[in-house]
């Protein structure tokens, strides 16, 4: 992340992709509450350079939310996001 970051400004799509990344990395390794906030900046990032949200990177990442929050038991935000 850090050679990316030092390539690419914080607000790029690479970046956001490397968040994404990571935070399936972290929901895979059983870390629920790293995976999430991995998603999150990932999203956010998204949003900031204005990604439409039915641009494929976008679903993506909403989509391992979901399966975050599923982890989570958390079925209705689950639901909401699938």
């Amino acid at each position: 992340m850090a050679i990316l970051e030092e390539f690419r400004s914080t607000d790029h799509i690479d970046v956001a992709g490397a968040y994404n990344n990571i935070g399936s990395v972290y929901r895979e390794l059983g870390e629920l509450e790293l995976a999430h906030a991995n998603h999150r900046i990932a999203l956010e990032i998204y949003g900031r350079v204005d990604l439409p949200v039915a641009h494929p990177d976008v679903a993506d990442c909403i989509h391992n939310l979901a399966l975050v929050l599923h982890d989570r038991e958390d079925f209705n935000g689950a639901k909401q996001l699938y």
